[in-house]
């Protein structure tokens, strides 16, 4: 009896032991315990081993780092090439764009310094497309004035503002709608003016001529020059 009592204390002492080393206690108490712990369970962190690699493990750890850390390089040298890329094409764009605008700039220019006057033929109508009366000007023309390499008349908008001013300033019109027509060969021209004469006539317009005595067509230089 006395020898299983012993044991029964060694017991008590080695779980109180590893129960106040646990709880941070500093002193020993063979009282029965109240937090758990019992002379035949430890604690689980106080028993944890602190598991270790193989040399075999490492070395396969290091591999897949090492793998990965390459594939990562690789995919990022990948990334910087296809932005390299990406950056000469647009740099081969724009000096493309460059040169296509300088070569038409080029060709503009040449085509603006051969540019000579020339004789026009000209008339203009003006219309408000809620009356029925279309305003006429004679067929008349104009002197050393410039046709624009896209076959435009220099100041073409200013030669219809004319007569939309003469008109609504001698007829007392409001809201006309004028344009001009004009050709460098008069034969065609003279063609082209009877043809639109006689298509208003048919569409049922009155039309009203303007004569070259009351209204004339200035060249836009000799205007500027007054």
């Amino acid at each position: 009896m006395k020898s299983k009592s012993n044991i029964w204390h060694l017991w008590l002492f080695v779980a109180a032991l590893i129960c106040g080393a646990n709880t941070g206690a500093h002193a020993l108490s063979l009282q029965p315990l109240s937090d758990g712990c019992s002379p035949f369970t430890a604690h689980s962190d106080t028993l944890a081993v602190t598991s270790q690699m193989t040399p075999k493990e490492a070395e396969k750890a290091a591999k897949k780092q090492a793998k990965e850390e390459a594939k990562k390089a690789r995919n990022h040298e990948k990334h910087l090439e296809k932005q390299a890329k990406k950056q000469a094409q647009r740099e081969k764009d724009q000096a493309r764009a460059v040169a296509k605008a300088q070569k038409e700039a080029a060709k503009m220019a040449k085509k603006l310094a051969e540019m000579k006057p020339q004789t026009v033929y000209i008339y203009g109508a003006g219309i408000n497309f809620l009356d029925s009366v279309v305003y006429v000007t004679d067929f008349q023309h104009i002197d050393s004035v410039y046709i624009e390499p896209d076959g435009e008349l220099r100041d073409y908008y200013a030669y219809s503002g004319d007569l939309k001013f003469y008109l609504e300033s001698h007829y007392n019109l409001e809201n006309e709608t004028c344009a001009v027509f004009y050709m460098t060969d008069e034969k065609k021209a003279s063609k082209r003016f009877a043809k639109m004469d006689a298509k208003l006539r048919k569409q049922g317009y009155l039309i009203n001529r303007v004569s070259k005595d009351d209204f004339t067509f200035v060249r836009q230089e000799d205007k500027h020059e007054e």
